[in-house]
């Protein structure tokens, strides 16, 4: 079994000219704690996630309309593949203390 196999078939996602607010937006519209950033070409340059929300952008004035989501978003930013299996990627994100892991 894939992890792909656990996942929403929609990925919550958002490109790096989105603003923080679409991207806040986007996590609540998929009720999910994090987004993947993504290029032109759909490649995951980073993660923007609730504890971005409140580390980088709660107290520090930002328009959350304006700011541009790249530059609160979390890089670099390791991922699952298809062929990782469910126990791989939970081994990962305890090791490493991640929260959230793209695939």
């Amino acid at each position: 079994m894939s992890v792909l196999d656990l996942c929403d078939p929609e990925a919550a996602a958002v490109s790096l000219q989105a603003s923080v607010a679409d991207a806040i937006r986007n996590m609540l519209n998929h009720h999910v704690g994090a987004v993947a950033v993504v290029d032109s070409e759909r490649r995951v340059a980073g993660v923007f996630s609730e504890r971005d929300v409140l580390r980088k952008l709660a107290l520090s004035g930002r328009d959350p309309e304006t700011t541009p989501v790249r530059d609160l978003m979390t890089t670099p930013v390791e991922l699952a593949t298809a062929e990782t299996g469910p126990g791989e990627a939970l081994v990962t994100m305890v090791e490493r203390h991640f929260r959230h892991l793209p695939i």
